[in-house]
């Protein structure tokens, strides 16, 4: 039951929070669409508990069964879920920064057949920069 907990419910509030700091901007969350609804929640779900059971075995350097720590060890449960929560509220305000305040136009201008060199602009804020081609 409290792995349940653990897997099921932050990302719940993962969609909550993503529908209030997205919502108007993208169509996310329930609009009436139920299975749109349910393949939005099982994305998030997988999305979310990928990055917070990467960051507890790699950071955190956890080893064995995720399962059967939330059992033994109440601690472990609490902090998987503080993570868990922690994440579904940072990642909405970070899509939110990376979609609507940078932008980067990308243009392939042509090869340059001397030089072998693949001109491509990025622009951000007026600039540009030429990109040699690996090959």
């Amino acid at each position: 039951m409290v792995s349940l907990l653990c897997y099921l419910l932050p990302p719940i509030f993962f969609m909550f929070m993503r529908e209030k700091v997205l919502g108007e901007k993208i169509n996310c969350g329930y609009s009436g669409n139920l299975k749109s609804f349910v393949k939005e929640y099982l994305l998030s779900t997988c999305f979310l508990n990928f990055f917070v059971i990467m960051i507890t075995v790699l950071v955190f350097k956890h080893g064995g069964s995720l399962d059967r720590s939330f059992f033994e060890y109440a601690d472990f449960a609490f902090h998987y879920l503080l993570l868990s929560l922690v994440i579904a509220v940072i990642e909405p305000v970070i899509e939110n920064w990376l979609r609507f305040h940078i932008t980067y136009n990308i243009s392939f201008a042509g090869l340059n057949k001397k030089s072998d060199l693949l001109i491509c602009k990025f622009r951000k804020n007026g600039l540009s920069v030429p990109h040699k081609r690996n090959g």
